[in-house]
């Protein structure tokens, strides 16, 4: 009886050992399926021996409970092995987050404050230029963090641009497509699809509301 505790407790043990660290990987699965089926050696020795009621009783409840114990570690291992592996995954997003942000808000900066989108022939290549970041990178910051791609922001910018100008009465006798150049628009027809996007409005109406 005593080895047979033993025997299944021995193997057991390689088991905790083996079985959380597989991971599918050729010899420790080939070594764990082995302990595994060797679990199981014992109960045909049992089966055909001559052992008594209790002491089968005893045998079944150790096996058992080692087994559970086995489980329950395999089970604990691999929660452990999820949560480090979400928190990894999180940290590589935040980290992707973190360099899209100081990407766009260094080009943002620039634009703004150069007024870069007042030029009509202002290209994303020429934008990665100055800030020596390469097309990718720059439009993958502005499609994360703006939300838009690199003519719909630059766009936006120069419509922000076009209803000050509306707005400002030394303006008054400009006409629309005066005011669409001095955006930065190089033709009235994308002036007025783009102010009508962003503000729902042509760009007569905003005029007409505002000064009402």
């Amino acid at each position: 009886m005593e080895w047979v505790i033993a025997y299944i407790a021995t193997l057991v043990t390689l088991e905790l050992l083996i079985l959380p660290r597989i991971h599918r990987k050729g010899p420790l699965l080939l070594l764990g399926g082995l302990l595994v089926i060797l679990q199981f050696l014992p109960l045909f020795i049992i089966y055909y021996g001559d052992i008594g009621r209790t002491s089968l009783v005893h045998l079944i409840i150790c096996y058992a409970l080692l087994n559970a114990i086995l489980l329950f570690n395999i089970y604990v291992s691999r929660t452990r092995s999820e949560k480090q592996a979400i928190r990894l995954l999180d940290s590589r997003k935040k980290a992707v987050s973190t360099a899209s942000e100081r990407t766009f808000y260094l080009i943002d900066e620039m634009i703004r404050n150069e007024k870069i989108y007042l030029n009509s022939s202002i290209k994303l290549s020429k934008i990665a230029r100055s800030v020596h970041l390469s097309e990718k990178q720059v439009s993958s910051a502005i499609n994360e963090i703006a939300g838009e791609n690199f003519n719909s922001y630059i766009n936006r910018l120069r419509i922000e641009e076009a209803k000050k100008l509306i707005l400002d009465p030394q303006n008054n006798n400009y006409t629309i497509d005066a005011i669409a150049e001095l955006a930065g628009f190089s033709n009235k027809v994308s002036f007025y699809k783009a102010f009508k996007k962003i503000t729902k409005q042509s760009p007569t109406e905003y005029k007409v509301l505002k000064h009402s």
